[in-house]
């Protein structure tokens, strides 16, 4: 946490008037023997999800063994799940993510949707052995919204060398530590130039793109062990992305 606000609060505590959040996904990848139609079917069929409208994605067509073979499809979703054009279901036969849209509701809405989905996996497909979990959240930040009009406004400097450090105008910076055990904690940070943007997308100074996921051969079996696991991965987001704002900036932004 920035140095002004650490003995006032927690980033957990700290809400946003405006905050920048672009996409916030969860993706659980696992191994099951359950037939990998019977995967797709029961769990498009949720009822849960009963008033989200599916669509075929391209990958539904491609023989299971195929995919097996190429990592890179392995865990490739076959079927889209849309509500309202800003929650997200995508599943495979080894695979399921959650993405909420922009506009992001905060935590307390977003939550218990993360809950159902979690609970709806394992009590819909029931013999399964989840082999990675990922918590993403993508931030677009400005200069009207976020008082981020440029780099030179996070709380960030690159040095090389024997240098204090300096802000690049332009740059995509990727860097990863961990902290905890089961959480492996990945920040990128990139100017516009570097991001590749679908048209009529809002423009941004910076994106921030913080990702948290399980190391290789790290289990967490269960839902509730599940759950637990992403209650962590939110808070040590928040961390990641409190870092990166001056604590001048947060405490004009925040919600007091």
């Amino acid at each position: 946490m920035p140095e002004a606000l650490r003995d006032d609060m927690t980033a957990a505590e700290i809400h946003l008037k405006q905050d920048g959040i672009k996409e916030a996904l969860f993706e659980i990848r696992f191994e099951t023997p359950v037939m990998p139609e019977a995967v797709i079917g029961r769990l498009t069929d949720a009822a849960a999800w009963a008033d989200f409208a599916p669509t075929r994605l391209p990958t539904a067509d491609m023989p299971h063994q195929m995919r097996m073979m190429d990592a890179n499809l392995r865990f490739t979703p076959s079927y889209e799940l849309a509500k309202a054009g800003s929650e997200l279901i995508r599943i495979g036969p080894n695979s399921l993510s959650y993405h909420r849209m922009a506009p992001y509701p905060g935590w307390t809405e977003h939550a218990p949707a993360l809950k159902q989905v979690v609970e709806t996996l394992f009590t819909t497909i029931t013999a399964l052995t989840p082999v990675r979990l990922g918590f993403r959240y993508v931030n677009a930040l400005n200069g009207s919204d976020h008082k981020i009009g440029s780099a030179a406004d996070l709380a960030l400097k690159v040095a090389a060398g024997e240098g204090e450090g300096f802000v690049p105008t332009s740059f995509a910076l990727n860097y990863r530590h961990q902290n905890q055990p089961g959480h492996i904690e990945q920040v990128q940070v990139a100017t516009p130039d570097y991001v590749q943007q679908q048209a009529g997308q809002p423009e941004f100074s910076v994106l921030v793109d913080i990702d948290i996921f399980t190391p290789d051969f790290y289990l967490v079996n269960g839902a509730d062990n599940v759950l637990a696991w992403i209650d962590t991965a939110h808070s040590l987001l928040k961390d990641n992305f409190f870092k990166l704002l001056p604590a001048a900036t947060i405490e004009e932004l925040r919600i007091k």
